[in-house]
């Protein structure tokens, strides 16, 4: 198998594991939010643009061919894209909490 292929599936798999450790952070926030009886704040609309922008930064290494470094950058940029936005909403949330 080309370790090229074998970054840009592990990339992969780890924006899909961040992602769902921090749904499920975000799940739980929203959850405890209504059971105070707060109201949720909406999601800013740059949320899903983002999201999605990080997700084909995810698989631009495989419509793309690229070399190896420059495919990594891509696969980490992807990742830490999906970070920020992911706890921004995360912060977000929180915030509404303690208010």
């Amino acid at each position: 198998m080309n370790i090229n292929l074998i970054v840009c599936i592990s990339g992969i798999l780890i924006w899909l594991l961040s992602f769902l450790v921090m749904n499920s952070k975000i799940n739980a926030q929203k959850k405890n939010l209504a059971a105070k009886g707060k109201n949720i704040p909406k999601a800013e609309t740059s949320f899903g643009a983002s999201l999605s922008l990080t997700i084909l930064v995810e698989l631009l290494p495989i419509i793309i061919p690229m070399k190896f470094f420059a495919e990594t950058v891509a696969c980490v940029c992807g990742l830490l894209g999906a970070y920020i936005v992911l706890n921004e909403r995360l912060i977000n949330l929180k915030k509404a909490d303690s208010e």
